[in-house]
């Protein structure tokens, strides 16, 4: 009688280690994603950054076009 038992208990044992380790590997994909979600936004704000860097390049265009095209002219350049 307690020889079943004790196989009981092994068996409940090993059932609560295998869903520990089912714990553990989820918690090891949600890091992963974690991890990719990190990598996503790092990504976007060095896009960012570009796209602010871009802005001010073409807003400064206009401008220098106009300069150059008055230093132009001034130097009797058709």
């Amino acid at each position: 009688m307690f020889r079943f038992l004790e196989l009981g208990v092994r068996s409940q044992e090993s059932g609560v280690r295998s869903q520990e380790s089912g714990v553990r590997s989820q918690e090891s994909g949600v890091r992963g994603q974690e991890s990719g979600v990190r990598s996503q936004e790092s990504e976007v704000r060095s896009q960012n950054s570009t796209l602010r860097i871009d802005k001010k390049q073409i807003t400064k265009t206009p401008i220098a076009l106009a300069i150059g095209g008055v230093i132009h002219k001034l130097l009797g350049f058709t």
